[in-house]
């Protein structure tokens, strides 16, 4: 389960059984149930080591490039 900011919890609410503390919005760890809190700064591809995001944006930017001169070099328009 997950949530962001702007959401909260009330008393008497719980996680699979784990109780959430309202003064804090996390779970009161139980047996069998724990709490991992993930913060995502990039996605890396692997085998490669490069920054997806940064992937993706040069090559939007490379391929509408690569349009943009095809579409002088052949005279669409």
């Amino acid at each position: 389960m997950s949530w962001g900011p702007g959401v909260t919890f009330g008393g008497g609410v719980s996680v699979m059984g784990a109780p959430i503390n309202p003064a804090t919005q996390r779970i009161v760890p139980t047996p069998g149930v724990t709490e991992k809190i993930e913060t995502w700064v990039s996605f890396v591809i692997e085998g490669y080591h490069v920054n997806a995001a940064g992937f993706c944006k040069e090559a939007c930017q490379k391929t509408r490039k690569i349009a943009e001169e095809m579409t002088g070099v052949f005279g669409l328009s």
